[in-house]
Protein backbone atom coordinates (compact mmCIF):
# COMPACT_ATOMS: atom_id res chain seq x y z
CA UNK A 1 0.00 0.00 0.00
CA UNK A 2 1.35 3.37 -0.96
CA UNK A 3 0.41 6.97 -1.52
CA UNK A 4 1.93 9.80 -3.51
CA UNK A 5 4.43 10.54 -0.73
CA UNK A 6 5.72 6.96 -0.86
CA UNK A 7 6.25 7.20 -4.63
CA UNK A 8 8.14 10.48 -4.41
CA UNK A 9 10.24 9.34 -1.45
CA UNK A 10 11.26 6.12 -3.23
CA UNK A 11 12.20 7.95 -6.43
CA UNK A 12 14.37 10.41 -4.48
CA UNK A 13 15.93 7.60 -2.43
CA UNK A 14 17.04 5.76 -5.56
CA UNK A 15 18.46 8.97 -7.01
CA UNK A 16 20.31 9.69 -3.76
CA UNK A 17 21.79 6.19 -3.68
CA UNK A 18 22.85 6.23 -7.34
CA UNK A 19 26.54 7.17 -7.51
CA UNK A 20 26.18 8.70 -10.97
CA UNK A 21 23.61 11.27 -9.74
CA UNK A 22 24.99 13.99 -7.49
CA UNK A 23 21.80 15.74 -6.32
CA UNK A 24 18.04 15.27 -6.40
CA UNK A 25 14.98 17.37 -5.72
CA UNK A 26 11.17 17.28 -5.65
CA UNK A 27 10.37 20.65 -7.18
CA UNK A 28 9.61 22.44 -10.43
CA UNK A 29 11.92 23.18 -13.36
CA UNK A 30 12.32 26.81 -12.31
CA UNK A 31 13.89 25.71 -9.05
CA UNK A 32 17.03 24.67 -10.92
CA UNK A 33 17.61 28.37 -11.54
CA UNK A 34 16.44 29.86 -8.27
CA UNK A 35 15.65 27.63 -5.30
CA UNK A 36 18.05 24.68 -5.41
CA UNK A 37 21.24 26.70 -5.14
CA UNK A 38 23.28 23.88 -3.61
CA UNK A 39 22.71 21.51 -6.53
CA UNK A 40 25.41 19.42 -8.12
CA UNK A 41 25.23 17.71 -11.47
CA UNK A 42 24.12 15.30 -12.77
CA UNK A 43 20.80 16.22 -11.13
CA UNK A 44 17.52 14.31 -10.83
CA UNK A 45 14.25 16.27 -10.59
CA UNK A 46 10.78 14.89 -9.81
CA UNK A 47 8.49 17.57 -11.24
CA UNK A 48 5.81 18.40 -8.67
CA UNK A 49 3.91 20.57 -11.19
CA UNK A 50 3.17 17.77 -13.65
CA UNK A 51 1.52 15.25 -11.33
CA UNK A 52 -1.86 13.89 -12.35
CA UNK A 53 -3.87 11.15 -10.62
CA UNK A 54 -6.46 8.69 -11.91
CA UNK A 55 -8.56 6.43 -9.69
CA UNK A 56 -8.41 3.08 -11.48
CA UNK A 57 -10.30 0.83 -9.06
CA UNK A 58 -12.65 1.18 -6.08
CA UNK A 59 -13.38 -1.07 -3.12
CA UNK A 60 -16.84 -2.60 -3.56
CA UNK A 61 -17.76 -2.29 0.12
CA UNK A 62 -16.78 1.34 0.67
CA UNK A 63 -16.33 2.97 -2.78
CA UNK A 64 -12.90 4.14 -1.63
CA UNK A 65 -10.15 4.21 -4.24
CA UNK A 66 -8.14 0.98 -4.06
CA UNK A 67 -5.82 1.63 -7.00
CA UNK A 68 -4.59 5.04 -8.16
CA UNK A 69 -2.27 5.83 -11.06
CA UNK A 70 -0.02 8.87 -10.80
CA UNK A 71 1.72 10.36 -13.82
CA UNK A 72 4.47 12.96 -13.88
CA UNK A 73 7.66 14.01 -15.64
CA UNK A 74 11.09 13.02 -14.33
CA UNK A 75 14.12 15.04 -15.42
CA UNK A 76 17.80 14.18 -15.61
CA UNK A 77 20.12 17.19 -16.04
CA UNK A 78 23.83 17.67 -16.54
CA UNK A 79 26.25 20.45 -17.40
CA UNK A 80 27.43 21.14 -20.93
CA UNK A 81 30.00 23.88 -20.51
CA UNK A 82 31.96 25.73 -23.14
CA UNK A 83 35.05 23.77 -22.14
CA UNK A 84 33.20 20.46 -22.59
CA UNK A 85 32.01 21.52 -26.00
CA UNK A 86 35.61 21.58 -27.21
CA UNK A 87 36.02 17.85 -26.59
CA UNK A 88 32.46 16.35 -26.42
CA UNK A 89 29.75 16.52 -29.02
CA UNK A 90 26.19 17.29 -27.89
CA UNK A 91 24.99 13.85 -28.93
CA UNK A 92 27.72 12.19 -26.88
CA UNK A 93 26.75 14.21 -23.80
CA UNK A 94 23.06 13.39 -24.36
CA UNK A 95 23.85 9.71 -24.73
CA UNK A 96 25.60 9.73 -21.36
CA UNK A 97 22.51 11.28 -19.76
CA UNK A 98 20.22 8.68 -21.37
CA UNK A 99 22.49 5.94 -20.03
CA UNK A 100 22.23 7.40 -16.51
CA UNK A 101 18.42 7.52 -16.82
CA UNK A 102 18.26 3.93 -18.09
CA UNK A 103 20.27 2.64 -15.13
CA UNK A 104 18.12 4.69 -12.75
CA UNK A 105 14.85 3.27 -14.08
CA UNK A 106 16.21 -0.27 -14.04
CA UNK A 107 16.98 0.05 -10.32
CA UNK A 108 13.66 1.73 -9.57
CA UNK A 109 11.73 -1.05 -11.30
CA UNK A 110 13.83 -3.77 -9.66
CA UNK A 111 12.95 -2.35 -6.24
CA UNK A 112 9.22 -2.00 -6.91
CA UNK A 113 8.16 -4.70 -9.40
CA UNK A 114 7.27 -7.23 -6.70
CA UNK A 115 4.81 -4.80 -5.11
CA UNK A 116 6.64 -4.70 -1.79
CA UNK A 117 6.73 -0.90 -1.87
CA UNK A 118 2.97 -0.69 -2.41
CA UNK A 119 3.33 0.52 -6.00
CA UNK A 120 4.85 -0.47 -9.29
CA UNK A 121 6.36 1.56 -12.11
CA UNK A 122 4.07 1.65 -15.14
CA UNK A 123 4.80 3.11 -18.57
CA UNK A 124 8.00 5.06 -19.16
CA UNK A 125 8.16 7.16 -22.32
CA UNK A 126 10.90 9.44 -23.57
CA UNK A 127 9.72 13.04 -23.59
CA UNK A 128 12.36 15.44 -24.93
CA UNK A 129 15.93 16.60 -25.08
CA UNK A 130 16.61 20.22 -24.34
CA UNK A 131 19.49 22.61 -23.95
CA UNK A 132 18.81 25.09 -21.19
CA UNK A 133 20.30 27.91 -19.20
CA UNK A 134 21.99 29.61 -22.17
CA UNK A 135 23.04 26.21 -23.45
CA UNK A 136 25.12 25.50 -20.35
CA UNK A 137 22.90 22.57 -19.30
CA UNK A 138 21.28 19.69 -21.11
CA UNK A 139 18.31 17.71 -19.88
CA UNK A 140 16.36 14.65 -20.82
CA UNK A 141 12.85 14.03 -19.52
CA UNK A 142 10.54 11.03 -19.28
CA UNK A 143 6.82 10.69 -18.76
CA UNK A 144 6.38 8.05 -16.05
CA UNK A 145 3.32 6.45 -14.48
CA UNK A 146 3.16 4.83 -11.05
CA UNK A 147 0.37 2.41 -10.04
CA UNK A 148 -0.33 2.54 -6.30
CA UNK A 149 -2.44 0.24 -4.13
CA UNK A 150 -4.32 2.00 -1.33
CA UNK A 151 -5.18 -0.84 1.02
CA UNK A 152 -4.89 1.42 4.05
CA UNK A 153 -7.42 3.95 2.79
CA UNK A 154 -10.28 4.38 5.27
CA UNK A 155 -13.58 6.19 5.29
CA UNK A 156 -13.59 9.71 6.71
CA UNK A 157 -15.76 11.31 9.37
CA UNK A 158 -18.45 13.64 8.02
CA UNK A 159 -20.38 15.95 10.30
CA UNK A 160 -23.48 16.94 8.36
CA UNK A 161 -25.74 19.65 9.77
CA UNK A 162 -28.86 18.13 11.30
CA UNK A 163 -32.03 19.62 9.76
CA UNK A 164 -33.74 22.19 11.96
CA UNK A 165 -37.04 21.20 13.54
CA UNK A 166 -40.04 23.42 14.12
CA UNK A 167 -40.79 21.85 17.52
CA UNK A 168 -38.76 19.35 19.54
CA UNK A 169 -39.40 17.86 22.95
CA UNK A 170 -37.09 15.32 24.54
CA UNK A 171 -36.28 13.78 27.90
CA UNK A 172 -32.96 15.61 28.17
CA UNK A 173 -34.61 19.01 28.16
CA UNK A 174 -37.00 18.78 31.09
CA UNK A 175 -37.78 20.99 34.05
CA UNK A 176 -38.97 18.99 37.06
CA UNK A 177 -40.28 20.98 40.03
CA UNK A 178 -41.90 18.74 42.61
CA UNK A 179 -44.94 17.13 41.04
CA UNK A 180 -44.73 19.09 37.78
CA UNK A 181 -42.64 17.93 34.84
CA UNK A 182 -42.25 20.28 31.86
CA UNK A 183 -40.90 19.18 28.50
CA UNK A 184 -39.37 22.32 27.06
CA UNK A 185 -39.77 23.01 23.37
CA UNK A 186 -36.17 24.00 22.79
CA UNK A 187 -36.30 25.05 19.16
CA UNK A 188 -36.01 28.71 18.28
CA UNK A 189 -38.20 28.59 15.16
CA UNK A 190 -41.70 29.96 15.70
CA UNK A 191 -43.71 29.88 18.93
CA UNK A 192 -42.42 27.65 21.71
CA UNK A 193 -44.86 25.15 23.17
CA UNK A 194 -43.67 23.75 26.51
CA UNK A 195 -45.76 20.76 27.65
CA UNK A 196 -46.43 19.85 31.31
CA UNK A 197 -48.60 17.57 33.44
CA UNK A 198 -51.59 19.55 34.80
CA UNK A 199 -51.90 17.54 38.04
CA UNK A 200 -49.68 15.36 40.20
CA UNK A 201 -51.56 12.23 39.09
CA UNK A 202 -50.64 13.05 35.49
CA UNK A 203 -46.90 13.26 36.14
CA UNK A 204 -44.84 10.63 34.24
CA UNK A 205 -41.93 8.93 35.98
CA UNK A 206 -38.47 10.30 35.23
CA UNK A 207 -35.69 7.78 34.54
CA UNK A 208 -32.24 9.32 34.77
CA UNK A 209 -30.50 6.61 32.74
CA UNK A 210 -32.43 4.09 30.69
CA UNK A 211 -30.38 1.22 29.27
CA UNK A 212 -33.01 0.72 26.57
CA UNK A 213 -32.25 4.21 25.22
CA UNK A 214 -28.45 4.13 25.16
CA UNK A 215 -28.41 5.14 28.86
CA UNK A 216 -30.13 8.46 28.17
CA UNK A 217 -33.02 9.78 30.29
CA UNK A 218 -36.64 8.81 29.57
CA UNK A 219 -40.14 9.48 30.84
CA UNK A 220 -42.43 6.54 31.65
CA UNK A 221 -46.16 7.02 31.02
CA UNK A 222 -48.37 4.55 32.95
CA UNK A 223 -51.24 4.18 30.49
CA UNK A 224 -53.94 5.31 32.92
CA UNK A 225 -53.44 9.06 33.33
CA UNK A 226 -49.85 10.21 32.77
CA UNK A 227 -49.41 12.84 30.07
CA UNK A 228 -47.88 16.21 29.20
CA UNK A 229 -49.97 18.85 27.50
CA UNK A 230 -50.57 22.51 26.68
CA UNK A 231 -53.86 24.21 25.89
CA UNK A 232 -53.52 25.75 22.45
CA UNK A 233 -56.11 26.23 19.75
CA UNK A 234 -55.58 24.52 16.40
CA UNK A 235 -51.89 23.67 16.69
CA UNK A 236 -50.20 23.88 13.25
CA UNK A 237 -53.52 24.62 11.55
CA UNK A 238 -51.76 26.17 8.55
CA UNK A 239 -49.58 23.11 7.94
CA UNK A 240 -50.57 21.08 4.87
CA UNK A 241 -47.42 18.90 4.96
CA UNK A 242 -44.68 17.94 7.39
CA UNK A 243 -43.28 15.06 9.38
CA UNK A 244 -43.14 13.71 12.93
CA UNK A 245 -40.32 11.57 14.31
CA UNK A 246 -40.43 9.96 17.76
CA UNK A 247 -38.24 7.67 19.84
CA UNK A 248 -40.34 5.50 22.14
CA UNK A 249 -40.64 2.04 23.66
CA UNK A 250 -44.03 0.42 24.02
CA UNK A 251 -45.69 -2.54 25.69
CA UNK A 252 -47.46 -5.35 23.85
CA UNK A 253 -51.05 -4.51 22.91
CA UNK A 254 -50.84 -1.04 24.48
CA UNK A 255 -51.02 2.40 22.89
CA UNK A 256 -48.09 4.67 22.16
CA UNK A 257 -49.01 8.35 21.81
CA UNK A 258 -46.04 10.55 21.06
CA UNK A 259 -47.72 13.65 19.62
CA UNK A 260 -51.42 14.41 19.48
CA UNK A 261 -53.67 17.44 19.18
CA UNK A 262 -57.32 16.82 19.93
CA UNK A 263 -60.73 18.30 20.69
CA UNK A 264 -61.48 17.82 24.39
CA UNK A 265 -65.22 18.33 23.85
CA UNK A 266 -65.77 16.20 20.76
CA UNK A 267 -63.75 13.64 18.83
CA UNK A 268 -61.65 15.72 16.46
CA UNK A 269 -58.09 14.38 16.43
CA UNK A 270 -55.12 15.66 14.55
CA UNK A 271 -51.97 13.72 13.81
CA UNK A 272 -50.37 11.12 16.04
CA UNK A 273 -48.73 7.76 16.48
CA UNK A 274 -51.08 5.26 18.05
CA UNK A 275 -50.67 1.60 18.86
CA UNK A 276 -52.97 -0.89 20.51
CA UNK A 277 -53.37 -4.51 19.50
CA UNK A 278 -53.10 -3.53 15.86
CA UNK A 279 -50.22 -2.81 13.53
CA UNK A 280 -47.94 0.09 12.64
CA UNK A 281 -50.45 2.76 13.58
CA UNK A 282 -50.67 6.45 12.79
CA UNK A 283 -53.82 8.48 12.54
CA UNK A 284 -55.11 11.67 11.01
CA UNK A 285 -58.70 11.85 12.13
CA UNK A 286 -61.40 14.51 11.92
CA UNK A 287 -64.96 13.73 12.90
CA UNK A 288 -65.96 17.23 11.85
CA UNK A 289 -64.14 16.87 8.55
CA UNK A 290 -65.72 13.53 7.85
CA UNK A 291 -62.59 11.40 7.51
CA UNK A 292 -60.58 8.95 9.60
CA UNK A 293 -57.24 8.06 8.06
CA UNK A 294 -55.65 5.11 9.82
CA UNK A 295 -52.17 4.60 8.40
CA UNK A 296 -50.30 1.30 8.76
CA UNK A 297 -47.85 -0.86 6.83
CA UNK A 298 -48.47 -3.90 4.68
CA UNK A 299 -46.47 -6.14 7.03
CA UNK A 300 -48.72 -5.49 10.03
CA UNK A 301 -45.60 -4.56 11.99
CA UNK A 302 -46.23 -4.17 15.70
CA UNK A 303 -43.70 -1.62 16.93
CA UNK A 304 -44.84 -1.92 20.54
CA UNK A 305 -43.38 -5.43 20.50
CA UNK A 306 -39.99 -4.41 19.09
CA UNK A 307 -38.37 -2.56 21.97
CA UNK A 308 -37.01 0.95 21.52
CA UNK A 309 -37.96 2.29 18.10
CA UNK A 310 -37.77 5.38 15.94
CA UNK A 311 -41.20 5.85 14.41
CA UNK A 312 -41.91 8.38 11.64
CA UNK A 313 -44.92 9.73 9.78
CA UNK A 314 -44.45 11.96 6.72
CA UNK A 315 -46.98 13.79 4.54
CA UNK A 316 -46.27 15.82 1.44
CA UNK A 317 -49.91 16.96 1.36
CA UNK A 318 -50.81 14.34 -1.23
CA UNK A 319 -49.84 11.02 0.36
CA UNK A 320 -48.34 9.51 3.53
CA UNK A 321 -45.00 7.79 4.04
CA UNK A 322 -44.08 5.80 7.14
CA UNK A 323 -40.70 4.77 8.51
CA UNK A 324 -39.68 2.40 11.29
CA UNK A 325 -36.09 2.73 12.53
CA UNK A 326 -35.22 4.72 9.42
CA UNK A 327 -36.55 2.08 7.01
CA UNK A 328 -39.50 3.07 4.84
CA UNK A 329 -42.51 0.75 4.93
CA UNK A 330 -45.21 0.46 2.30
CA UNK A 331 -48.38 2.23 3.39
CA UNK A 332 -51.55 0.16 3.75
CA UNK A 333 -54.52 2.19 4.93
CA UNK A 334 -56.43 0.60 7.78
CA UNK A 335 -59.16 3.16 7.18
CA UNK A 336 -59.68 6.24 5.08
CA UNK A 337 -57.55 7.25 2.12
CA UNK A 338 -53.84 7.74 1.56
CA UNK A 339 -54.40 11.38 0.65
CA UNK A 340 -51.81 13.08 2.86
CA UNK A 341 -54.31 15.14 4.86
CA UNK A 342 -52.47 16.95 7.64
CA UNK A 343 -53.07 19.37 10.53
CA UNK A 344 -54.76 21.92 8.29
CA UNK A 345 -57.53 19.41 7.61
CA UNK A 346 -58.47 18.99 11.30
CA UNK A 347 -59.94 22.16 12.88
CA UNK A 348 -61.47 22.66 16.33
CA UNK A 349 -58.58 21.27 18.36
CA UNK A 350 -57.52 22.75 21.66
CA UNK A 351 -54.33 21.04 22.94
CA UNK A 352 -50.88 19.65 22.19
CA UNK A 353 -50.07 16.46 24.09
CA UNK A 354 -47.59 13.66 24.60
CA UNK A 355 -48.73 10.45 26.28
CA UNK A 356 -52.46 10.94 25.71
CA UNK A 357 -55.11 11.86 23.19
CA UNK A 358 -57.38 14.21 25.10
CA UNK A 359 -60.70 13.82 23.33
CA UNK A 360 -64.04 13.77 25.18
CA UNK A 361 -63.13 10.20 26.12
CA UNK A 362 -59.34 10.37 26.52
CA UNK A 363 -56.86 7.66 25.61
CA UNK A 364 -53.58 7.18 27.49
CA UNK A 365 -50.28 5.63 26.46
CA UNK A 366 -48.25 2.96 28.22
CA UNK A 367 -44.78 3.85 26.98
CA UNK A 368 -41.24 4.95 27.76
CA UNK A 369 -40.55 8.08 25.76
CA UNK A 370 -37.41 10.05 24.85
CA UNK A 371 -37.97 12.24 21.79
CA UNK A 372 -40.59 13.83 19.53
CA UNK A 373 -39.77 16.28 16.75
CA UNK A 374 -42.02 18.05 14.28
CA UNK A 375 -40.36 19.13 11.03
CA UNK A 376 -41.37 20.86 7.87
CA UNK A 377 -41.21 18.47 4.94
CA UNK A 378 -37.56 17.43 4.48
CA UNK A 379 -35.67 16.27 1.43
CA UNK A 380 -34.88 12.57 1.38
CA UNK A 381 -31.23 13.37 2.03
CA UNK A 382 -31.95 15.57 5.04
CA UNK A 383 -34.40 13.04 6.41
CA UNK A 384 -31.80 10.28 6.15
CA UNK A 385 -29.29 12.45 8.00
CA UNK A 386 -31.80 13.14 10.77
CA UNK A 387 -32.90 9.52 11.15
CA UNK A 388 -29.32 8.25 11.21
CA UNK A 389 -28.38 10.78 13.89
CA UNK A 390 -31.37 9.78 16.03
CA UNK A 391 -30.61 6.07 15.63
CA UNK A 392 -27.00 6.65 16.63
CA UNK A 393 -27.91 8.78 19.61
CA UNK A 394 -30.46 6.38 21.06
CA UNK A 395 -28.67 3.16 20.15
CA UNK A 396 -31.31 1.94 17.71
Amino acid sequence: MARLKDVVDECLLVAQAFTEINSNTYNEIGAVDFEDNDKDFPLFLFNKRDITATNDKYAHSSNLASQVSYSTTLYFMNTYTELEKTTLTLQAKQDDLIHIASKYFAELKNRTNNGSKGFIVGDISFNAFDETHNERLIQVSYNVSFITYLEDCTLGVFDYPIPSAIHVWDSENLTILGTTTTANDYNIIGVKHDLFNPAASNQPTYNLSDSNFNNLPTLSFNGVGNYLTKTFADFLISETSGEIHSVVRGTMNQRMLTLTSADSIGNNYAVGHSQSSFDFGHFVDSAGGGFNNGIRDTLATKPNEQGTILISLVSDGLAYRIFLNGVEHTVSMGSGANDGKWFSSVPDRDDISIGASLTAVPFYALQDWAYTGYFNLLTNQDRNILLNELKLKYGI
